[in-house]
């Protein structure tokens, strides 16, 4: 039941991050699909550019972890890795924060445990909902 509650979280904070509002009727429209990289066409940052990857990455392990493939949770586990790891660059460079990385970190962590467990529903959810968000948050981000 707690992955759920991190999944609830996460998709809470995405919602905060500008997710919904006032245009959110024609959101579904204008989100990019799962696993299309965003950020990437919009910053020449290398952050942007590498939590997108691994955005792209997580998608592509988790839809790996709902057709029962054997290595999906490695995979999920490595993602999770990875954002930890340009999360602490991030900082450690006196960049700051980023709310849109942390997203990506959660979403990850979130799948992970979904995949640890074999929640399919909780994996769907991640595909159909974190991981578009996590696009979307990193590219507004990026964008300023």
């Amino acid at each position: 039941m707690m992955p759920r509650a991190a999944v609830v979280w996460a998709v809470f904070v995405a919602l905060g991050m500008g997710g919904c509002g006032d245009g959110a009727s024609s959101e579904r429209g204008t989100s990019t699909p799962a696993g299309t990289p965003s950020a990437t066409s919009t910053s020449g940052d290398e952050f942007y550019s590498s939590m997108d990857r691994l955005v792209t990455r997580l998608d592509r392990a988790v839809a790996a972890a709902l057709a029962g493939e054997a290595n999906a949770v490695r995979r999920i586990k490595g993602v999770v890795r990875d954002a930890r790891e340009q999360l602490r660059a991030r900082r450690a460079a006196g960049d700051g924060v980023s709310p849109a990385g942390n997203f990506v970190l959660t979403t990850a962590a979130s799948a992970r445990d979904y995949a640890i467990h074999g929640e399919r529903e909780g994996l769907q959810l991640i595909r159909d909902v974190p991981i578009v968000e996590a696009h979307d948050a990193l590219e507004s981000e990026a964008t300023g």
